[in-house]
């Protein structure tokens, strides 16, 4: 992370603050961390930062946004007024009372971004670049993205729908990110895809993966979990699929497929289809079953 500033900017947040920083241009770094609550992102076509914090609608006293101007880009943290509360804590003045608080945000579409967050959501939309986001005990929801994509979570799903590499990248063939794609991973938490293009590469321990309209167009796709049914739907590209489950049934609901290796649990075939959009896919299962339609 970062840490070149030139400037600090707080307030105390209530029903709703927001901060606006008018000089933030597009294509810079964006950092966000929320230590307790969720995250929710909106690109916009505006050349200036939006920053919104909220808890239940009700007025929060313990809490400030930190923003802080970076060397190539923003950082904005939710902080509490720990002293604060400990004080009052020990001398019984204060009632126990939630400390989660929210954080939206409206940034200019290209940017790069990483994003983290405990005990909360993200939700990211219609951003261009780079995207970066973890969190802990909540979903991810990505929507709408021009870029490449790495998300994890702990106890909470995943939800990625248009992922796709940038302009640039897709017209760029020496651009080594040209059709990088998602990389996703979940701990306990199921994994839902869907219109991707590029190569992609999805884990989970306990959940189920599924995913529809997928184009790889030549870079490889890896659906894995270790406790959990996979469910994909494929497009009318040409398809080479290996696939494999160790307790569990393997399901392919496609007609001319021909058959390039079979074993027990595991089965390799190759789907007809448009040749100048090949793809390779390999669905992985320890206990579940494999569908593919």
């Amino acid at each position: 992370m970062l840490h070149a500033m030139s400037a600090i900017a707080q307030e105390a947040v209530g029903v709703q603050v927001e901060r606006k920083l008018e000089t933030f241009a597009p294509g810079s770094n964006l950092i966000i961390y929320n230590p307790h609550g969720s995250i929710h992102i909106q690109g916009w076509d505006e050349g200036r930062l939006s920053v919104q914090a909220h808890r239940d609608g009700k007025p929060v006293d313990d809490a400030f946004v930190e923003i802080k101007r970076l060397a190539d880009g923003i950082e904005v943290n939710l902080r509490h007024h720990a002293s604060r509360r400990f004080l009052g804590n020990l001398f019984g003045l204060l009632p126990p009372k939630k400390i989660e608080c929210d954080l939206t945000i409206s940034a200019p579409r290209r940017v790069a971004a990483d994003i983290s967050a405990v005990n909360g959501s993200i939700d990211i939309f219609g951003l261009d670049g780079l995207v970066k986001c973890e969190t802990v005990n909540g979903r991810i929801q990505l929507q709408n993205i021009a870029g490449q994509v790495e998300a994890k979570t702990i106890n909470g799903s995943i939800a990625a729908v248009g992922i796709m590499p940038t302009l640039w990248e897709r017209h760029n063939r020496a651009s080594p990110n040209r059709l990088a794609g998602l990389r996703a991973e979940s701990i306990n938490g199921s994994i839902q895809l869907e219109r991707l293009v590029g190569g992609a590469r999805a884990n989970t321990t306990h959940g189920h993966i599924g995913a529809k309209q997928l184009d790889g167009q030549g870079q490889p796709i890896n659906l894995e979990s270790i406790s959990g049914n996979i469910n994909i739907e494929l497009t009318r590209a040409a398809t080479e699929l290996a696939t494999e489950t160790m307790v569990g049934n393997i399901d392919i609901q496609l007609p001319n497929i021909r058959i390039l290796e079979e074993g027990r649990n595991k089965r390799t075939v190759f789907i007809p289809g448009r040749p100048n959009q090949m793809q390779r896919i390999s669905l992985k299962t320890v206990n579940g079953k494999i569908t593919v339609r």
